[in-house]
């Protein structure tokens, strides 16, 4: 997934668009960085956000929903959604699809590879996004988790195509309750970004999260996020 500050200097709304993506090619809100979990045979999630970027004295609102499922493709998971963002006057609208593949699995500690693509189509304009993800997590002890993210975008619009890897590592601390509090540090196209959120498992099949982002670059950008996700 692209820094969102990049696109935020050019067009706000497009910017938020990118917050948009972070549901549909990530599994792991409220952060970017993604997990290794793999969605089971016959096992479904509904998952929605809503989020604001600002840059500077730029503003962009974003929501976003999306469904996926397990076991239609062996060891994987598949998801489809949507998404609007509008600021400055314009609107964008998103579509995407995603997924994630087991490679391996022992004990506490997994491998997968995520994938996704997405279309955004913004007043005078489209683009679309192709990325592929390492994905690796382990249980450090029993409170503690780690998520390491190795992967590669590219981003086109237009006749102008431009691609860059990222790396992430993200930390998740159970603090009982069916509460989480997270943190990552990531980098993509050689930018900086890190963010925190907290994680609440209100029932079985219901969680809802919250979350911040701060990208380095000046001016900074800083996101907010909301989230619900349950599964069925």
């Amino acid at each position: 997934m692209p820094l969102i500050s990049r696109t935020l200097t050019r067009t706000v709304t497009l910017a938020a668009a990118l917050v948009a993506a972070s549901t549909f090619a990530h599994a792991g809100r409220p952060l970017v960085t993604e997990d290794a979990g793999v969605l089971g045979k016959g096992e479904c999630e509904w998952e929605s956000m809503l989020g604001n970027a600002k840059s500077g004295g730029a503003s962009a609102d974003v929501w976003t929903t999306q469904v996926g499922c397990g076991g239609l493709i062996p060891n994987s998971q598949i998801a489809v959604g949507y998404g609007e963002a509008r600021g400055s006057g314009i609107t964008a609208k998103m579509t995407g699809i995603n997924g994630k593949t087991g490679l391996w699995k022992q004990g506490d500690s997994a491998m997968t590879l995520a994938w996704g693509y997405s279309h955004t189509s913004v007043t005078g304009g489209s683009g679309n996004s192709l990325f592929l993800n390492a994905v690796f997590s382990t249980a450090l002890n029993d409170k503690l988790t780690l998520d390491a993210n190795l992967g590669w975008t590219r981003d086109k619009s237009g006749a102008t195509s431009d691609s860059y890897t990222n790396a992430n590592i993200g930390l998740g601390y159970n603090l009982g309750g069916g509460l989480e509090v997270l943190g990552e540090v990531y980098t993509s196209d050689g930018e900086s970004a890190y963010g925190m959120g907290l994680r609440y498992a209100a029932s079985k099949n219901v969680s809802l999260n919250v979350g911040y982002l701060i990208e380095n670059p000046s001016p900074k950008t800083k996101t907010w996020s909301v989230g619900l996700k349950v599964a069925f």
